[in-house]
């Protein structure tokens, strides 16, 4: 049979379904057999992870001269360096707000104030000396204070470390001239808000305490100006931080690059035992996430086989095969309801036999099942009773028998079970009842799952 082979879609799932208590049992069966899997998984891990023993350690430096231990070890040091500012580094990526601000979430405070110190200058002659800039020094200690820092954190509600805050505050005089500008960069309004409210308190608070050192001044407000942009700055210093946090990741993973295989265990074992490992295995014998792959796994494994199964079968699969492939109707598909009332097909074989003046007709199949022999007799009954003389020849071998048993017949309709008979059976019967000038009818499909 050269012709393509149709999948029926429905009936693939049908099988499928049909095999539920064997998808649930695969699928418990891959849930404890992956969770087994994930055991020793972690378990090799864990192993992995375990420190290098001291009896070992010693037996990679014996394998060395004096001088290849020296290298070695300077390679270790030089990597440990690395890694502390490797952390280090981490750690503020992953908590500095600075870090985490961006276009979508930055708002930006500006707050002017004018040092008011009764600073005048008559030309050319100055009696006086400006004192603008050493005040705008002394808020600028003071505003990034532990003091004014926890006032904040009181404020706002985020307890986080005081140097996170510290570097949304920037406190600097504006170039030839008595104005201290203040900028407040923070990833909410409702942060840069507090900090702000906080900040202007703080800077009316502290006039008072700067008074006796720099004489009567007086620091005037003169803007506060609120804004979604994001300083170009802090951009540079996002990017200069993740730049430097790959340098290091780099430079780490190149450092025993130049160690022969000798020198290169024992630089290796140096840095596994300088890790920080877990004292006890704390696996799961019972893995949720392992038992859950196992499952599906299971379930994807049995489905998959069904399919396989279904694919490869050489029996008729779908209901229109044989119409599909070999052209040949089909009066109707006979299951267990319809094999006590077969109304409809005989009323059809009939009005074909009527139709074509045909008064004797033939029974053939392939299938000698229990089911394909009930319809056979059914229909042959139900088709005596409309006057039309029937001969059966059910389960052809061969031309020999075939022939024996529908004679003469000169028209034949088909009786083929769905998942019974196989195809290539079918074509034998087909090319029998061509070589014998017997026109085929149709067929009657038996549905057999």
């Amino acid at each position: 049979m050269n012709e393509e082979i149709a999948i029926d879609i429905k009936e693939l799932g049908r099988r499928i379904v049909k095999k539920w208590k064997g998808l649930v049992i695969a699928g418990v069966i891959g849930a404890f057999a992956m969770s087994a899997v994930g055991y020793g998984i972690s378990y090799n891990k864990y192993m992995d992870g375990q420190p290098v023993s001291e009896s070992e350690l010693e037996k990679y430096k014996s394998n060395l001269t004096q001088k290849e231990q020296e290298k070695v070890v300077q390679a270790y040091e030089t990597y440990g360096v690395c890694k502390k500012q490797y952390q280090s580094d981490l750690e503020y990526n992953e908590n500095s707000i600075l870090m985490k601000i961006g276009t979508d979430n930055a708002t930006t405070i500006e707050l002017q104030y004018y040092i008011d110190n009764g600073y005048k200058s008559v030309y050319p002659v100055i009696e006086q000396t400006n004192n603008a800039a050493d005040i705008i020094a002394e808020y600028g200690l003071y505003l990034t204070s532990d003091e004014v820092i926890e006032k904040i954190k009181e404020k706002t509600g985020r307890d986080i470390e005081s140097r996170y805050l510290k570097e949304l505050i920037t406190v600097e005089a504006l170039e030839n001239t008595q104005t201290m500008k203040i900028s407040i960069c923070a990833d909410s309004e409702e942060l840069a808000n507090g900090m702000a409210d906080i900040i202007e308190q703080e800077v009316e608070n502290y006039e008072g305490q700067l008074q006796p050192k720099y004489g009567d001044f007086h620091t005037i407000s003169s803007e506060r100006h609120e804004s979604s942009t994001l300083d170009e700055t802090v951009f540079e210093l996002q990017q200069a931080k993740i730049t430097a946090i790959a340098t290091l990741e780099t430079q780490m993973s190149t450092i025993g690059a130049n160690l022969t295989g000798d020198q290169n265990a024992y630089y290796s074992a140096l840095i596994k035992n300088d890790e920080q490992v877990d004292e006890e295995f704390k696996g799961e014998i019972i893995s949720k996430k392992y038992m859950a792959i196992g499952c599906g796994l299971g379930i994807i494994v049995l489905a998959g086989w069904i399919v396989i199964k279904y694919l490869m079968q050489k029996q008729i699969r779908n209901y229109t095969d044989i119409q599909d492939l070999y052209q040949i109707y089909t009066f109707d598909v006979i299951n267990e309801k319809k094999i006590e009332s077969m109304g409809s097909v005989v009323q059809q074989i009939v009005a074909c036999a009527t139709a074509n003046g045909i008064h004797k007709i033939g029974l053939i199949g392939t299938d000698t099942s229990e089911k394909s022999q009930k319809v056979l007799q059914k229909l042959e009954k139900e088709l005596r009773n409309k006057q039309l003389e029937v001969v059966c020849g059910l389960g052809v071998e061969n031309i020999s028998i075939a022939l024996q048993k529908i004679g003469n017949a000169g028209h034949v309709i088909m009786i083929e079970t769905k998942n019974g008979s196989f195809y290539t059976d079918i074509e034998k019967e087909i090319a029998l009842c061509e070589k014998c000038n017997m026109d085929i009818l149709g067929n009657v499909l038996v549905d057999s799952i």
